[in-house]
């Protein structure tokens, strides 16, 4: 779960997570990104002064430790519809 006062930030990071995925798992999500220039929606954000697409991951279960995204997906799976 993420969370920020900030709209920018909080897409920017939830794009990174995304491409620090392994390539297996992020492989479909990043097609849709990439195919949707969705990417253009965060330089955009960026141009109209809506927020700052700089950000620091903070993982309040381990007593507010600074991750890195490769650290915060570590070991999350994407879901994929009809998995149980």
């Amino acid at each position: 779960i993420l969370s920020s006062t900030d709209i920018l930030a909080i897409d920017q990071a939830c794009v990174d997570l995304v491409y620090a995925m392994t390539e297996a798992d992020h492989h479909d999500l990043v097609e849709r990104i990439e195919t949707r220039h969705g990417l253009r929606q965060l330089s955009y954000m960026k141009e109209l002064g809506m927020g700052n697409d700089r950000y620091i991951l903070i993982d309040l279960d381990n007593g507010g430790k600074r991750i890195t995204a490769a650290e915060a997906v570590e070991g999350l799976k994407p879901f994929v519809q009809g998995q149980e």
